[in-house]
């Protein structure tokens, strides 16, 4: 997401659905902060957690939309981090399905996946770029 530009107020949808096979584990939803003048060493100045979802052995679903909260845009840039984790020290495995991240559709983003579209082809081999 190193590429895109979030502002105050734009929305954040995140869908999917998982289920632990084994282990227990945890969907999180947060969101980095960087300083402008640090955006290619990503050096976080604030990482705020939106929202933690517990996974069971059941179908879980990790729907979530929020609104990027204020902040100073002309120092900062926000970047929405999904991620799993566990307590566990034993094995996890989770199923994951139907992952979706939907992001607001204004012209810079709108620049970023055209620029980056061939990659989204799992053939491409720059299927590891960031937005």
């Amino acid at each position: 997401m190193n590429s895109v530009r979030l502002l105050p107020n734009d929305q954040i949808v995140f869908n999917g659905f998982a289920k632990n096979e084994i282990g227990t584990s945890h969907f999180t939803i947060s969101l980095l902060y960087i300083a402008k003048e640090q955006v290619l060493s990503h050096a976080v100045a604030k990482l705020e957690t939106i929202k933690k979802i517990p996974i069971s052995t059941d179908i879980t679903s990790l729907h979530n939309d929020f609104v990027i909260p204020d902040f100073d845009t002309e120092k900062l840039v926000v970047q929405p981090v999904v991620y799993f984790g566990t307590n566990d020290a034993d094995e996890v495995k989770i199923d994951l399905s139907g992952l979706t991240l939907s992001i607001p559709n204004n012209k810079l983003n709108r620049k970023v996946y055209t620029d980056l579209s061939e990659s989204f082809n799992h053939q491409s081999p720059a299927i590891d770029k960031q937005l």
